[in-house]
């Protein structure tokens, strides 16, 4: 008598195969969510960088327009200071010089 053949062993799956797949997916997802929330983060910190140098760049923006029409006022006075007016208004009223062709009249004011 001849043996009967076993019939083939026949492995039960217990679902690891799904389970590796739905791990490996899972990684995936964490992944790519991990890089976007990282690199929106750094958008974010260079958006707000950005800003803060657009902040300061008007600032000194308005420091430059300022100091432009304070060196205008300057040359200006300066242009006033080497004028022939600006001495005879010295020698007026800090002198008490008169020109050659004036009369000095001195009031008493203790009248």
């Amino acid at each position: 008598m001849k043996p009967t053949p076993k019939p083939p062993i026949k492995f039960q799956s217990h679902g690891k195969g799904k389970k590796k797949r739905r791990f490996s997916a899972m990684m995936y997802v964490v992944f790519w969510l991990v890089l976007t929330v990282f690199f929106g983060c750094a958008i974010m910190m260079q958006y707000m960088d950005y800003r803060g140098l657009v902040r300061e760049e008007a600032a000194l923006l308005r420091l430059i327009q300022a100091e432009a029409e304070r060196t205008v006022e300057l040359e200006r006075d300066m242009d006033f200071f080497y004028s022939d007016a600006f001495v005879e208004k010295v020698a007026r009223e800090e002198l008490g010089l008169v020109r050659s062709d004036e009369i000095l009249f001195i009031s008493d004011a203790r009248r």
